[in-house]
C-alpha cells in the first residue's frame, strides 16, 4: 500500500519516488519485494510513466511471471496500456 500511495504522486516532472522504487527493486533478492513494486509502479496517474513502467516489463530483469502484475495499471494509464506497444 505504501509503494502504491507513493506512486499515486509520481509524474514526468517529479519521478524521484519512481526512481526510488525501481533503486530497490534492482537491489532487493526478495522476489516477494520485487512482486510489491511491479504492482505498485504502474498504479501512476502519469501516463508518460506507465508508458515507461510497462517498457520495463520487457527489460530481462524483471522476472516472466511478474509481468503480469506491472499490466494492472491505474485508472488513468488504461488507455496508455492498451495502445502499448504500438
Amino acid at each position: 500500500a505504501t509503494y502504491t500511495t507513493v506512486m499515486q504522486k509520481v509524474n514526468a516532472s517529479n519521478r524521484s519516488h519512481y526512481e526510488a522504487l525501481l533503486k530497490v527493486y534492482r537491489e532487493t533478492d526478495l522476489s516477494q519485494e520485487k512482486g510489491r513494486i511491479i504492482r505498485s509502479l504502474a498504479s501512476c496517474p502519469d501516463p508518460d510513466i506507465v508508458l515507461e513502467v510497462l517498457n520495463f516489463l520487457l527489460f530481462p530483469e524483471v522476472r516472466s511471471q511478474d509481468v503480469i502484475f506491472g499490466l494492472l495499471v491505474s485508472k488513468e494509464g488504461r488507455e496508455t496500456a492498451w495502445k502499448w506497444p504500438q
